[in-house]
């Protein structure tokens, strides 16, 4: 009982002020150079874009259109940075897990065209491209192009990956692909909107019956303890005599009184140190019970309408170990890497069931069909009968192994739960209880949680919880608290 809240000291980071910095390890370091380099990144890109109308010297006759000005400032401009690009790619859970997913599975890229959305600095159409793949388009929005080129380049990989740069949405392919991969993942799996993106080029550019690496995405919310929670009501305390010492020196200097704005400052601040979800590195022994997930995605068949809708969720979360009050949600995500199947029919090559490699040109999503279905109901309508049409694609999907989910040869999962050994450079996202809530052991949380694109800016997430507790103890008795947190 007397080291249940031993490790509650591992935490905690404030988050990011860039919606893109996904590295919490070196934000301290890079927070006061970086200021400089994206407001140099900016003027460059605006310099580029009235003189090109892209970012950069055209290099390939592929390439599009760079992000606007104001999107490239809020997201893309960090990723234009070696010193980013490393961070990432020195997270070897991450990019072990990636490599894993390609290079163990190298049947599903023999051979075949992919596309890397956002590829950075190459580095996944390298794998696709030493899978076997045979030919990749690696895009990328920003100048970090040129270096993705010079490394596929230097590593003899120029043969089969052609890097493209410009946004997804303003690039265009000269083929369909049979695979697309992407690390689009940002803190609790959708800040900074890239799936968006992702979706976009699988939409456009992905053959039917086509995979995507990762496929699958779940989120998780676990009640902790942690003594950060305290911390940041002392860095508020902090802030707020600061400013009252900050006020005596202004009247003092120069006359002047400031008193006026305290109430806005003060506000200000307390939705910083209150209101804001915390970077972490949260050891397993701060969790007060398992992880549950309260939302998955398919990325085979998730709409961009339904992402930028609000999520709306409702999830119990056990009191497995509480030798103390709940501190704190945790909050993390995992994504898996597996393949759909191409149909198989029963019939052989049925003349109204279009397989991937069927060249009829008039495949139309039948309406009648379920759209998770959709990648594979593509339909050949011809003169005879409608009716015959229906039992045909009917025959098709029953060809589907199981769920129409055939698994990887390998299949793969990237997880950025609490771990001993140490986080990714995802952490995890911490939203603080102010106060605590008291619970006992077989105690439940009941929860109502929202996630929802801030306003302001879409890349930037909002988080409301609406918690009861519930069970047989004497802390089940109270009103639902409404709680609410910027993922900034």
């Amino acid at each position: 009982m007397l080291n249940c809240r031993a490790n509650s000291h591992r935490l905690v980071q404030p988050a990011s002020s860039s919606p893109s910095c996904r590295s919490s390890s070196l934000r301290s370091r890079h927070q006061q150079a970086l200021r400089p380099l994206r407001s140099k990144a900016v003027n460059d890109q605006n310099v580029d874009m009235a003189e090109n109308g892209r970012g950069g010297a055209r290099t390939s006759r592929l390439d599009g259109k760079a992000p606007d000005g104001s999107d490239f400032a809020n997201y893309f401009c960090t990723y234009a940075y070696l010193y980013h690009q490393k961070d990432m790619l020195e997270d070897h859970k991450r990019t072990g897990a990636y490599y894993n997913a390609v290079i163990q599975n190298r049947r599903q890229f023999k051979d075949k065209v992919v596309l890397d959305v956002g590829t950075g600095s190459g580095i996944l159409a390298i794998f696709s491209a030493m899978a076997g793949a045979k030919k990749v388009y690696a895009v990328e929005a920003t100048d970090m192009a040129k270096h993705a080129r010079t490394l596929v380049a230097h590593n003899k990989f120029d043969g089969v990956i052609e890097v493209v740069q410009g946004t997804i949405e303003t690039i265009e392919l000269p083929e369909k692909v049979d695979i697309i991969i992407s690390e689009w993942m940002g803190y609790f799996l959708l800040r900074e909107s890239m799936l968006d993106s992702v979706l976009l080029a699988r939409d456009r550019f992905l053959k039917p019956g086509g995979a995507l690496y990762p496929s699958h995405a779940r989120m998780y919310l676990a009640p902790m303890r942690t003594n950060a929670s305290a911390g940041r009501i002392n860095d508020f305390q902090n802030s707020m005599y600061g400013w009252s010492e900050f006020l005596k020196e202004m009247k003092g200097f120069y006359q002047v009184d400031l008193d006026c704005l305290s109430e806005a400052y003060r506000s200000e601040q307390k939705e910083y140190y209150m209101s804001t979800s915390a970077w972490g590195n949260v050891h397993p022994s701060q969790l007060m019970g398992p992880g549950a997930c309260f939302k998955k995605y398919d990325l085979h068949s998730v709409t961009i309408d339904e992402l930028k809708a609000d999520l709306l969720a409702e999830v119990s979360l056990p009191i497995v170990d509480a030798c103390g009050p709940v501190d704190a949600f945790c909050g993390w995500f995992d994504v898996e890497f597996k393949v759909r199947p191409a149909p198989a029919c029963l019939l052989g090559r049925c003349p109204w069931y279009c397989t991937p490699t069927c060249s009829c040109q008039s495949r139309t999503a039948h309406p009648l069909l379920c759209p998770t279905l959709l990648p594979y109901s593509r339909v050949c309508f011809n003169p005879l009968s409608l009716l015959t049409g229906h039992l045909m694609v009917l025959l098709g999907l029953l060809c589907l192994q199981g769920s129409g989910q055939n698994p990887a040869d390998d299949p793969m999962k990237l997880s950025t739960a609490p771990d001993a050994t140490g986080p990714t450079h995802w952490g995890q996202q911490v939203f603080m209880l102010h106060p605590s809530i008291d619970v006992a052991s077989g105690d439940s949380l009941t929860t109502k949680v929202k996630v929802a694109r801030q306003k302001v800016n879409h890349r930037l997430l909002e988080l409301d919880i609406e918690v009861k507790v519930t069970g047989n103890s004497i802390h089940a008795t109270g009103e639902p608290r409404q709680l609410n947190w910027h993922i900034d």
